[in-house]
């Protein structure tokens, strides 16, 4: 473990939407970290369960309210609710590992990044908890590595400065039926001049399986063009200069089928069982829609 001075502020932003099976194991994750964030909002995002109620009952979290449905929104609503330096971004399903804070903190205090973005250990096998691995979180990260040329910020596990998000938030775009929100504001970022930091050791732990969910993986598949055909008809993403060798993204591009068309396929096969599942609602296999 090394050292911090505490000098920066930081706030964890969660958007919130029904999520009252998974609050209390993130907000737990936050009481037990080896140093504590400054402030915590939670973004009310119309919720209709308990999710708020429970919220309540910790006494660090901070409650705010956003109409416009969409992570998008409830994303911009908390990053412009806080005045601390850096602005931690997490989902409800984000478990912390206990030194997340302290992780964000060296990150900033001791570098010039605008943002830092990190892994998830996640079930290694479809609908199954254990064992547990990096490795999905990892892939997803390379992925977009290879493809842009450049490492993005994850929504789930994600830090950006307070500064940053003032130039850069005229910008965005909080519709997530056109822009991967994460996506669109790592191409700002970096468009405008500042650069993304992939820690693979700043870790959270989720249940949450939805990514190999087979409607959800064609949508985001399908935001992670529509997200950059943005930036590309805006001239943003031309500027932003590539930090990946051509001949890496030519090899990792040329071996990513062999391990996504089979991952889709399988998705694909799936995906009744995952309808069943969420149904009878075993609280064994999470997977939600």
């Amino acid at each position: 473990m090394y050292t911090v001075k505490k000098q920066l502020t930081l706030s964890i932003i969660i958007p919130a939407y029904n999520e009252e099976h998974y609050i209390r194991s993130c907000l737990d994750s936050i009481a037990q970290q080896t140093i504590m964030p400054d402030e915590v909002i939670l973004v009310d995002n119309n919720c209709t369960d308990d999710t708020v109620n429970i919220a309540n009952e910790y006494g660090f979290v901070k409650v705010v309210t956003e109409g416009d449905q969409g992570r998008g929104h409830a994303r911009t609503k908390g990053f412009n609710s806080t005045t601390c330096d850096i602005i931690g971004r997490i989902d409800v399903d984000s478990v912390l590992a206990p030194d997340w804070c302290e992780r964000v903190f060296q990150t900033f205090s001791s570098s010039d990044v605008g943002g830092v973005t990190g892994l998830a250990m996640i079930a290694a096998l479809p609908r199954i908890q254990r064992p547990r691995t990096r490795l999905w979180s990892w892939m997803y990260t390379l992925w977009s590595r290879a493809e842009n040329g450049f490492d993005l910020m994850w929504g789930a596990n994600m830090a950006i400065r307070r500064d940053v998000w003032l130039k850069v938030r005229s910008g965005v775009c909080d519709d997530d039926q056109i822009v991967h929100e994460d996506q669109d504001i790592s191409f700002l970022v970096l468009a405008a001049g500042e650069r993304i930091r992939r820690d693979s050791r700043l870790l959270m732990n989720t249940d949450g399986q939805t990514f190999h969910y087979f409607p959800k993986l064609a949508h985001y598949t399908r935001l992670r063009y529509t997200t950059r055909a943005r930036h590309t008809r805006s001239g943003g993403y031309k500027n932003i200069p590539k930090t990946v060798s051509p001949l890496w993204r030519f090899f990792a591009l040329a071996v990513s089928p062999l391990v996504f068309i089979p991952f889709f396929v399988v998705s694909l096969l799936l995906w009744p069982l995952d309808i069943i599942i969420h149904r009878i609602g075993r609280t064994i296999f999470r997977t939600t829609s």
